[in-house]
């Protein structure tokens, strides 16, 4: 069965509908409370300035820079 090209525009933009409408239920269900969005809002901001740190496109300055003798390596890390 060949379908037309209207009714394959019809399912995919019922889909896109469906799927929008499933997006918005459930961000209303999790975000139902002012507690919830601050703690999302503060969990989004923690992962984002430790990935932009770990991407090295956030730095914090000053920079601790200091001297570590090769021969000192090993007892660091022993340490830490």
């Amino acid at each position: 069965m060949i379908m037309s090209l209207n009714s394959l525009r019809l399912i995919t933009s019922v889909t896109t509908y469906a799927s929008l409408l499933s997006i918005i239920a459930s961000t209303r269900l999790v975000f139902c409370k002012w507690p919830y969005v601050l703690l999302g809002g503060a969990v989004v901001t923690i992962f984002w300035i430790i990935f932009n740190v770990f991407d090295q496109l956030l730095f914090f300055s000053p920079v601790v820079t200091f001297y570590l003798p090769e021969d000192a390596v090993g007892g660091v890390l022993f340490r830490i």
